[in-house]
Order: C-alpha cells, then structure tokens, then sequence
C-alpha cells in the first residue's frame, strides 16, 4: 500500500526526528545487542511469570488462571519490547507522534490481525471459551488445545488440528459443551412396528441403557414414545454420557445391543411400505 504526498511528509518528519535526537549516529553494534538481548529476556520473563500464574491459581479456576497468564505473558512482551527500542535510543514518542500516516497505513493492512487479537482477548477475558472445553461452531465439533493470540487450535474428533482465527468465535455462535457440565444427552430415535408390545418394547430399551458402562445413572435413562406415524411407532431412547465426544461411539453401542435384543425377542424393525400399481393397456402404449 504506497503512502499519499501527506504520508511522505510524516515520513520525512519522522527521519528528521531521528537525526535531530542522534539516534541514528549513535546506533552500534554493542546497543543492538543489548537491545536483543533485553527483548530475549522478557520473552523468558513472561514465560516463566505465565507458568507461575497458572500453577498457583490453577487449583482455584482454570479458566481464570490461563486467562490471567496469557494478558500478563502479552502485556511482558510488549514492556520488553517498547524496553529494547529505548535501549537502542530512539525516540519513541517522537516517532508515534509523527509517522502517523504510516500507523493509519499499517493499520489498515493488519486490520484482520488486530480484529483477531482483540477478540482473543475478548475471548480471555470473559472466559466463556476456556483451554480443554468442547465447542460446536457450525458443523464442527472439537476441543480447545491453544487459545493465542491471533487463533485457537481446535483438535477436531477425527484427530486433526483446526486453527481457527479468534474473530470467528466471536461473531458466530459458539456451543460450549463443558460449561456448565460436560455432560451431553444423547437421543438414539428407533421406529417400532404397529403390532409390538410396547410395554416390552420400554423393558427392552431400558435395560440396555442400565447394562451400558459409559450411560450415566443420574440423570437416568428415559424410553420416550415420541409419536405414531404413518407405517411405525417412534420411540427415543434419552440417555446422559460423561463426554459430548463420546455420543457417537455410544449411540453406536445402543443401536447395535437394541438390534440384538430385538432379535432374540423375535421383534422387528418396520419395512417401508412399497405400492405396486398395474399399468393398463394405454399407459403400456
């Protein structure tokens, strides 16, 4: 993106400053040395102060305890920073006071950097999306390794890593399946025949649901006869697992042991009805 003439201007304002403060003159190897070296230790700095943070605060709230890491390890590194140019001499607030073209200019070129970073600390702050929580957002599903500064990192169910960036968490809608619980329901429908009982058909559902490891006891199994339709009954079998990762797999363990079941009770599943029609003689034609 070039600057207009009044950009130059700054621009050439800027370079003024700089050679009316001596900074330039002045600039060596022995600063810039000491300059990295200054910004290198306030990287350890905030990470070890992050890591102390997490630990002594981590037994209270989790989420708290990484929300208050993350802004101090942020807010270090900025200090070190703005540190390390002082120790190179230059004059900072001369410099922010007149390349005001080139800020606006590099503003809008990392405008979707910073929406991003300030929705990641949107996202920390209020602490609805925190580390290790399993969140929806349109067709995904996934948990919460890493909430950084520009994305997240979502471990999906298939095992691959989504880096997603921090402002679409922040203007689309977001399920959080580990708050307040991490509990998740789980409805398996199944269509029953007009002519089976369905008091057994209640038994049958309610004891494969008790007999499954990963169902929860409380809240307890729940067999719902949800309608009557045209060809079937419509039942649900409603039932509480410890991790909404885990429906799948269940849903899949209860549909099997209902099959089962149903056979060695000699129950069927309805088949769907097919018309055949006899064609007369003009339609043959």
């Amino acid at each position: 993106m070039s600057l207009p003439v009044g950009g130059r201007v700054m621009e050439q304002k800027a370079y003024e400053a700089l050679q009316q403060s001596g900074a330039l003159e002045s600039l060596t190897w022995g600063k810039g040395l000491v300059a990295a070296a200054v910004f290198l230790v306030a990287l350890l700095v905030a990470k070890l102060c992050g890591h102390l943070v997490r630990r002594a605060l981590g037994k209270r709230s989790i989420g708290a305890a990484f929300t208050l890491s993350k802004l101090l390890t942020y807010c270090l590194v900025f200090a070190g920073f703005v540190t390390a140019l002082g120790v190179l001499g230059l004059p900072i607030a001369s410099l922010l006071l007149t390349s005001t073209a080139l800020l606006v200019a590099l503003g809008v070129s990392l405008q979707h950097i910073a929406r991003d970073f300030v929705s990641g600390v949107v996202i920390l702050l209020e602490g609805a999306i925190r580390k290790n929580d399993i969140v929806t957002f349109g067709e995904t599903m996934g948990t919460v390794q890493e909430i950084g500064l520009r994305s997240t990192q979502v471990l999906t169910r298939d095992g691959t890593m989504l880096v997603v960036p921090n402002h679409l968490l922040t203007v689309t809608e977001v399920s959080n399946h580990s708050s307040p619980h991490k509990r998740a329901m789980l409805n398996v429908q199944l269509p029953v025949g007009f002519g089976e009982n369905v008091d057994l058909i209640k038994e049958i559902l309610s004891s494969v649901a008790r007999c499954h490891r990963q169902v929860l006891a409380e809240p307890p199994p729940q067999v719902a006869f949800e309608g009557i339709l045209d060809s079937h009954f419509q039942f649900g079998l409603i039932v509480w697992v410890n991790e909404p990762v885990m429906t799948k797999g269940v849903a899949s363990d209860l549909r099997f042991a209902i099959a089962h079941a149903f056979a060695q009770r000699g129950i069927q599943f309805p088949t769907p009805a097919i018309e055949l029609h006899r064609l007369g003689r003009q339609s043959r034609q």
